[in-house]
């Protein structure tokens, strides 16, 4: 029985720790450094580190901070935010990230399949953001939702595949940070006819949402407000899973 994965999402703005709803900031979460100890201390398998800024701001990632992050950080850490070259993401993965996630400039196949060659398949991720169009059409968003990318959403996870992307993050803008619960009809859409794996992201409100996901053929349940904010409030409080609730949502 393969355990299921849970992973928590940090998102960076800058320099604050942020939770966001439908890719706005929206409330201020606290410091990623302290965040990752209590993410080690309730056991989380892995843990995901967005800096969701750094392409609009043309900032690259800083190896320096990276390096500081992944050493309080006992678990697999994935990060994503303003890589655009194989060099940066080898200065990143030799920081101690496990993989490194681009988005936006995952639409350069080129440059995408240039990373898979150099870094390996296994240690790059593609987020895919998409936002409901008309009629309910997914329509695949980069710079944090600002812009349509105009490539039909299956043509481009496929193309992400081709070009050697081991994983998908697959973001639902419209569920981001709601906690109503993940877009299981566009997730289904996607690993009913896409071979690689699919993590996904957006609007996960509590463990049922979680095995809902894994239920309906998600590679692994991702959140962040579900992970960062409580109560009617919401108060910023970093929660997890214990291990009975995790292995309980097995398939």
């Amino acid at each position: 029985m393969t355990r299921p994965r849970v992973v928590p999402v940090l998102l960076l703005d800058g320099e604050d720790l942020v939770v966001t709803r439908r890719f706005k900031p929206y409330r201020y979460a606290g410091d990623v450094q302290n965040s990752l100890r209590i993410f080690n201390e309730k056991e989380a398998d892995e843990i995901i580190v967005l800096d969701i800024t750094a392409t609009s701001a043309a900032r690259p990632p800083d190896p320096a901070r990276i390096s500081d992050w992944s050493s309080e950080c006992f678990m697999p850490m994935t990060y994503g935010g303003g890589i655009t070259t194989c060099r940066q993401a080898e200065a990143v993965l030799r920081a101690g990230v496990e993989r490194v996630a681009l988005t936006s400039a995952a639409a350069d196949y080129a440059l995408l399949a240039a990373l898979a060659r150099t870094c390996g398949s296994q240690s790059v991720v593609a987020g895919v953001d998409v936002q409901r169009g008309p009629g309910g059409r997914p329509e695949v968003m980069v710079e944090r939702g600002r812009h349509r990318l105009g490539t039909d959403l299956i043509d481009h996870i496929r193309r992400l595949r081709d070009a050697g992307a081991g994983e998908i993050l697959l973001h639902a803008i419209d569920r981001d940070g709601t906690l109503a619960g993940y877009d299981l009809d566009l997730l289904r859409s996607v690993v009913t006819v896409v071979d690689v794996p699919v993590m996904v992201l957006g609007g996960a409100g509590g463990v049922d949402d979680l095995r809902a996901a894994l239920d309906s053929g998600a590679a692994a349940a991702a959140a962040g407000a579900c992970f960062c904010l409580q109560g009617r409030h919401d108060a910023v409080l970093l929660t997890y899973p214990d291990e009975a609730t995790i292995t309980g949502m097995a398939r």
